[in-house]
């Protein structure tokens, strides 16, 4: 007897899976035709706190305060700074930015490629160590916005403005040392606008994102100085020299007159005032490709008179009598007085307006005083003090956000000083005279 069996074909089954890099293993098959159960991924905690680097790279971060430990083990810049504060974003967008003279500036997010594109190959040196340059986050992006809309529209005269808007783009682009001291006092002009609208904001204490822009501007400026100048960076170191003059100025240690200088004593208060020989060192070293600048246009304006601004703004008097205090006579000259060539850099300055017009006229001042003159500075000397502060009184005019505030601290407390360490009747009548002037009026007692 034969028997028939019948058998239930088997239903068809894909059971093939594509195999991917990033798995460890192949797919394991079942035997009942179902697809393997996916894989769950364990409950752990979210860093929401974490680094900026971290969360460009989406990474974990652990952390730690003040570099995480991935930061610590591939060598990058660990910063916990937020990428942008209402408080911030209303400080700066009360009064939108306008193209200064017509002009537009570069679109933002071509500018952040290029820069992350150029800097990507440089080393920087900082601390001892070489490493990559850091990535450019949102905040450095938001910093070269605020430079090229708000800040350039506050630095020097208007052709100057102009100049800077439309150049320092363009040269910090493949020039890190640029590009760092532009962000730097970005950052400064923002914790200055800060501190006008807020009176909770220590006004003299840098942000960290200061401190991280003018470490990598000072090292890689530094580099590029100890190699050979080129024509091809002269532009850009003389601009570079010329915003670390307003990016030292601007750093105070207080406004406060009686915890100002000369009221303290400080080893390094007028170290600031090295910094303001940077442009006629780099200048001079520069000089043969000046003609063919895209810059010199900036530097005619210290020289060229401004007509229709003069005005009797000292009287005459006072300053024959402050000649004669310094022992002036026409037979003087720089090497034979100390005093000399500051009188001298002033004399121009005299009938002349304080106003932002103006304001290039007034800045060779500071960054020509001779070494002789910066000694007698140093020792407080009651001459040297009263030619200072007779600058001070009228800097303070100029309306410039990075001068004003050493420039009035400092002035009063030179005046305060001067009154209640008298030298003589001639000295102590030139002080009352000059506060009455700059209308700082000297402390009583």
């Amino acid at each position: 007897m034969n028997f028939v069996f019948r058998l239930k074909a088997p239903e068809a089954r894909n059971t093939f899976q594509a195999y991917h890099p990033s798995q460890r293993s192949f797919p394991a098959s079942s035997v009942d035709g179902l697809p393997p159960k996916r894989r769950l991924r364990k409950a752990h905690n979210k860093s929401r706190s974490g680094c900026q680097e971290c969360k460009g790279r989406k990474r974990k971060c652990d952390e730690e305060r003040p570099r995480c430990r991935s930061c610590q083990k591939r060598g990058l810049h660990c910063d916990y700074s937020p990428l942008a504060t209402r408080k911030i974003a209303s400080c700066l967008t009360d009064s939108p930015p306008t193209p200064l003279l017509g002009m537009t500036c570069s679109p933002l997010p071509s500018v952040a490629t290029l820069i992350d594109e150029s800097l990507r190959h440089t080393s920087v040196e900082l601390n001892g160590q070489t490493s990559l340059s850091p990535r450019f986050f949102t905040e450095d992006i938001d910093s070269l916005r605020l430079f090229q809309e708000v800040t350039c529209g506050t630095l020097g005269t208007p052709s100057i403005q102009r100049i800077y808007q439309l150049q320092i783009p363009r040269l910090a682009i493949s020039r890190p040392y640029l590009m760092y001291t532009a962000l730097a006092i970005a950052q400064i002009h923002r914790r200055h606008r800060l501190a006008l609208a807020s009176s909770d904001l220590n006004f003299e204490n840098p942000t960290p994102s200061e401190s991280r822009y003018m470490s990598l501007a000072l090292s890689s400026y530094n580099e590029r100085l100890s190699a050979p100048l080129t024509a091809a960076d002269a532009d850009a170191l003389l601009v570079t020299s010329t915003l670390l003059c307003a990016v030292s100025f601007a750093s105070i240690s207080s406004t406060d007159p009686s915890l100002s200088w000369p009221n303290t004593a400080s080893p390094t208060h007028l170290d600031w005032l090295k910094v303001q020989q940077g442009p006629g060192i780099v200048l001079a070293a520069t000089a043969i490709w000046l003609s063919q600048s895209a810059l010199f246009s900036t530097f005619e304006d210290f020289d060229v008179p401004t007509s229709g601004s003069e005005q009797n703004l000292i009287d005459t008097t006072f300053w024959d009598d402050l000649c004669s205090l310094c022992e002036i006579t026409e037979a003087s000259d720089a090497s034979t007085d100390h005093y000399y060539a500051a009188l001298m850099s002033l004399a121009p300055l005299i009938s002349l307006e304080p106003s932002a017009v103006n304001a290039a006229r007034f800045f060779p001042f500071i960054g020509s005083l001779q070494p002789d003159f910066v000694k007698l500075l140093a020792i407080k000397d009651p001459r040297a003090l009263l030619i200072l502060a007779w600058w001070y009184g009228l800097a303070v005019r100029l309306g410039q956000w990075w001068l004003t505030p050493r420039a009035r601290a400092e002035c009063f407390a030179i005046i305060t000083f001067l009154d209640h360490n008298p030298t003589g009747e001639k000295l102590k009548d030139l002080v009352l005279t000059l506060a009455t002037i700059v209308g700082f009026p000297p402390s009583e007692g």
